[in-house]
């Protein structure tokens, strides 16, 4: 198989012989006529007048030559020009690749663009949101501390009463979890 020789061409070939031959037509513009019957004389008296059969047949066997040679010309040029629109479609096809791929970059870096700003724009609003609750929440607790003080001063038994109060309600509260944790 692989050792096998490569064969030699027959002598009666051409080894750079065209591959694919171009047939001849009658005319190449014209479109294709339909090959006209040849009707076969059925007595010899009918041959003896006008044209011989022969002459008939030769003629319809070149038109129908002629016909299927333009046809064969017809189908090789369609493979041709199929070759060339597949050409055709494969560079339109890359143009429209490169097309993509810029307006896509250009999009994303214009995206990009707009995230940063977005990002940036959030940074400064949580920025200004934390001020704002500190500030509250040291405006409540500067607020509470001066009514503590307030009250310490103005009701000293109430404030010690209501401490007490509170510190036996949680007392009984932690005394009730914790034994209920541990039964």
């Amino acid at each position: 198989m692989a050792t096998d020789p490569i064969p030699e061409p027959f002598t009666n070939q051409e080894v750079e012989a065209e591959k694919q031959p171009k047939f001849p037509s009658v005319a190449p513009s014209r479109p294709v006529e339909p090959v006209p019957t040849v009707e076969v004389p059925r007595s010899i008296s009918e041959a003896s007048r006008g044209v011989s059969t022969e002459s008939k047949l030769h003629q319809s066997a070149r038109r129908a030559g002629a016909a299927l040679g333009e046809a064969v010309n017809s189908a090789r040029d369609l493979s041709q020009r199929s070759t060339r629109t597949n050409a055709e479609f494969s560079r339109v096809a890359r143009e429209m690749t490169e097309n993509f791929k810029d307006e896509s970059a250009k999009t994303a870096a214009d995206l990009s663009e707009e995230v940063k700003m977005a990002l940036d724009k959030g940074r400064r609003k949580v920025r200004a949101n934390y001020r704002n609750a500190r500030y509250a929440a040291s405006e409540a607790y500067r607020r509470g501390y001066d009514q503590l003080r307030q009250i310490s001063h103005e009701k000293p038994m109430q404030l010690i009463a209501t401490c007490a109060g509170a510190g036996f309600v949680l007392g009984v509260f932690l005394r009730i979890w914790r034994s209920s944790r541990y039964e």
